[in-house]
């Protein structure tokens, strides 16, 4: 959450910066609502892949991750690349 308010916080002033109060207010939300959207859903993923109502549940789901961390560490590491590694400045607003 604060990452991405950090990152709402650059393109909104670029926005506003280069088109005025309305009109960046208005690209703005064009321009974040994919990956606003595409966060979320990433969130609910990871909740549901990595959590656990039961013991056995939760040993299972870190079984299973553990497992693709070893055999796959450059795939594992890469997964959330496109979160970590989002240039807000290059934001087309």
């Amino acid at each position: 959450g604060a990452a991405m308010s950090l990152e709402d916080a650059v393109v909104l002033a670029r926005a506003v910066a280069l088109r005025g109060p309305e009109a960046g207010a208005a690209a703005f939300a064009r321009a974040r609502a994919p990956r606003w959207t595409r966060l979320q859903r990433a969130a609910g993923r990871a909740g549901r892949n990595y959590h656990g109502r039961t013991a056995a549940e939760r040993w299972a789901k870190g079984g299973a991750l553990a497992l693709f961390s070893a055999l796959a560490p450059e795939r594992a590491a890469g997964l959330n690349d496109w979160i970590y590694r989002y240039d807000p400045e290059a934001e087309a607003v």
